[in-house]
């Protein structure tokens, strides 16, 4: 790796760490857990580059192995969501959220930040994720697919299906 290409993934590191640390975040509800993978995304794809490969999509790559830090972490743990901890506490006070986000502003957003938080618990773990990746992490249909290893078709399917069961649930 020159200096140049070094140069280039810190500026990549500056622009997508906090994105990266949000979508750990939304998918293991720990703020440790979703630091510790943000910074293995990193150091691994800094390893990929270290061997010489190239990476021509660095935001859907990172996403890529983000995910499957995630579910690394899962099999690993073989953690049960319904479980885990949630962003908002029963008192309605938050947890665990980053600095960055303005999600919890006042608490009319709060409410509807904890309502869809446990409308997102009870999709489909398929649903869920390609729900924030198309919504919070605001990705399109082609860096989805790439990221699940999906078609852009699937990931359309998917989509609509969890919006569905969405609007189901809150009837």
């Amino acid at each position: 790796m020159n200096e140049g290409q070094g140069k280039k993934f810190v500026a990549v590191y500056r622009q997508y760490f906090p994105k990266i640390y949000k979508y750990c975040l939304f998918r293991l509800n720990s703020k440790e857990d979703a630091e510790d993978l943000t910074e293995q995304t990193f150091l691994r794809t800094w390893d990929y580059l270290i061997q010489g490969n190239e990476i021509e999509n660095f935001r859907a790559f990172l996403f890529r192995v983000a995910h499957n830090q995630v579910i690394d972490l899962y099999s690993k743990r073989e953690i049960d969501r319904k479980h885990s901890e949630p962003l908002i506490n029963q008192e309605g006070r938050e947890r665990d959220l980053p600095d960055e986000t303005d999600l919890l502003a006042d608490n009319q957003e709060k409410e509807l930040y904890q309502e869809a938080q446990e409308e997102l618990d009870q999709l489909k773990p398929e649903y869920r994720e390609v729900m924030i990746l198309y919504y919070v992490e605001d990705l399109d249909l082609s860096e989805i697919a790439e990221i699940l290893g999906l078609t852009e078709g699937n990931v359309r399917v998917r989509l609509h299906r969890a919006r569905n069961k969405l609007k189901e649930a809150m009837r």
